[in-house]
């Protein structure tokens, strides 16, 4: 056997021991930025291939990510942002199509509130492959609808009991999700955590401020997020502080109406509002940033805002929200509210203006424990490894 041939023989090695894995995420483009990383650090360790199902579109489109592809079904806007239903006839047409086409070893999804969480474990057990959730929520649906809360506390215990047991693994991505879970007797519970890329989120990017302290909200704007509640309490903060500047960034249903009312408020040369970022101009404002607050009250898992702007060297403010708790310890790496009053959230702030030696404390600690705990390359090797456990060996 020549050369050439022990390299063909090598190859055909390879092709055949690479998993395929079909990752059905409604929101994963543009937006959702934990898988989209997941994704590309698990394809960076393993000889892993994955394909993404997603719902973004008002037509049926395959794009690029990285060197992942993309495969966008038509969706309605059930909850702005918050929950799409797809074009089933063209889902499953692209379903039998990618079958057809590829072997695929493993069905994965995330988040049991998405209705693709809800069908995926019996579509694998028909194709008889091995199905995993990544699941980030810690509590049923938050909302300020009381309809909707009621609604989605029955709908959590259908899914805890009639649906996540039929997944291979529910993976975990924070303590307080696997507590909770454990709670509820789901089975084949893991934890494999979320991560940051401590590299591109880094303190180095930070322009001069001439002195001044700039207070930052961003993410979603949704109600649930925290957004009105942060500008009610910095209201009257903004004639106080000159030397502060106020910012919030993100885009959703809150942003009209935040805008109306600093508008009204008169507020538009104290309080920034600028809506959606890239990724690259979203690290340079967390860089620029002194204190970052997360009022939320959200189900969140452990805010992707939060890791961003902790490994930026931001000192924190946040709720307990989720699994805020893991990364945000009072006294320690931040403030952590025990209440969600404008009148808390504003004495935090007072506090961290006007003392910058625990501003830098706070702000150092936690970009350490970031370092430490929360990188993208240990979340990505612990789902490789449960991959390996349920499809088997590469």
């Amino acid at each position: 056997m020549n050369f050439l041939d022990d390299v063909h023989c090598i190859i055909i090695v390879c092709m055949k021991n690479k998993i395929n894995i079909l990752l059905v995420s409604p929101f994963f483009f543009p937006t959702n930025t934990y898988q989209q990383e997941l994704c590309q650090k698990i394809k960076e360790i393993s000889n892993i291939e994955i394909e993404v199902l997603c719902y973004q579109t008002t037509k049926v489109v395959v794009n690029k990510f990285g060197s992942l592809k993309i495969h966008s079904v038509p969706c309605v806007n059930i909850l702005r942002e918050q929950f799409v239903l797809p074009n089933y006839f063209l889902l499953f047409k692209i379903l039998k199509k990618l079958k057809k086409e590829k072997k695929i070893d493993l069905l994965m999804t995330e988040t049991r509130f998405f209705e693709s969480a809800w069908w995926l474990p019996f579509l694998a057990k028909k194709w008889r492959i091995p199905s995993i959730i990544i699941e980030h929520c810690a509590s049923s649906i938050k909302s300020n609808s009381l309809l909707v809360r009621v609604f989605g506390k029955i709908l959590d215990k259908v899914i805890l009991r009639f649906i996540l047991n039929h997944y291979s693994v529910v993976a975990c991505s924070n303590k307080a999700v696997f507590d909770y879970l454990s709670k509820e007797k789901v089975k084949n519970l893991r934890l494999i955590g979320t991560g940051v890329d401590i590299n591109f989120f880094n303190p180095s990017k930070r322009k001069s401020h001439k002195g001044k302290i700039r207070v930052t909200f961003a993410s979603r704007l949704l109600p649930t997020k925290g957004v009105d509640l942060f500008y009610r309490s910095i209201k009257p903060l903004l004639s106080k502080y000159l030397q502060v500047k106020f910012t919030i960034a993100g885009y959703g249903p809150m942003f009209q109406k935040i805008k109306n009312k600093i508008f009204n408020d008169n507020n538009q040369s104290r309080v920034e509002l600028i809506g959606t970022l890239s990724r690259k101009e979203m690290a340079q404002l967390y860089a620029d940033t002194d204190i970052f607050v997360y009022p939320s009250f959200h189900h969140d898992g452990i805010p992707n805002v939060l890791l961003e702007a902790g490994a930026s060297v931001c000192a924190i403010i946040s709720s307990k929200s989720g699994g805020s708790s893991e990364l945000i310890k009072n006294g320690k790496t931040g403030i952590l509210l025990d209440n969600l009053t404008e009148k808390e959230i504003r004495e935090a702030i007072e506090i961290l203006i006007n003392d910058k030696k625990k501003r830098l404390r706070f702000a150092a600690a936690l970009r350490e424990l970031i370092t430490k705990d929360y990188q993208w390359s240990f979340v990505a090797q612990k789902i490789k490894d449960i991959i390996l456990k349920v499809v088997g060996p590469l």
